[in-house]
């Protein structure tokens, strides 16, 4: 039988290896002697009795007829205080439910509010987005045909203008050329 890994492995190669005789859980670099270690082992025991010990003896039960008039009295004053405890959190269960219902209807009311404003800001949106361009275009085709109204009725306008200047300015030439024609056929 083999006692270490040392002789296993030889001697000229046992600094090279490392064992290990712990136990699990057990911290690195604590050592502990025997003594200690047989001191744990006896609280351990000694917790484990202490905490048997501690818990409450299990009582059979028993029948009416075998109970004391004050164990029967004990009793029914518990189960009136349970049926009472259940009363009072059944009332106030149902004060929370009041409010939880009127709570959940506003909340109920205001979404629906806000979901039909959100609505109708999304139509608006779109309709601005999609409709509007178009009924500007309309317009502006319109305000085009308007303008362009203008502008021929603005041309015609300067046309006779033109036309007007150009007449009085032959007239004017013409004037001219009589007063000079005149001077030219005076004889005093």
């Amino acid at each position: 039988e083999v006692s270490s890994m040392s002789e296993v492995i030889g001697k000229e190669f046992a600094d090279d290896y490392l064992e290990h005789f712990g136990i699990l859980g057990m911290k690195w670099g604590v050592r502990r002697t025997r003594e200690a270690l047989a001191r744990l082992a006896g609280r351990h025991k000694e917790k484990k009795a202490a905490k048997k010990a501690a818990e409450p003896a299990k009582q059979k039960k028993r029948r009416l007829s075998e109970l004391s008039d004050e164990e029967i009295r004990v009793k029914v004053a518990r189960m009136k205080l349970e049926d009472e405890y259940t009363t009072l959190i059944a009332k106030r269960g149902a004060k929370v439910k009041k409010g939880d219902s009127y709570v959940k209807e506003i909340l109920k009311n205001s979404g629906k509010t806000l979901a039909s404003k959100f609505i109708e800001g999304a139509g608006t949106y779109l309709a601005a987005k999609f409709f509007e361009p178009k009924k500007a275009a309309l317009e502006s085709k319109t305000l085009t045909e308007k303008e362009r109204l203008a502008r021929q009725k603005a041309s015609r306008d300067k046309k006779r203008e033109d036309k007007a200047q150009e007449k009085q300015r032959l007239k004017d030439a013409l004037k001219v050329l009589q007063d000079r024609n005149e001077k030219r056929n005076f004889k005093p």
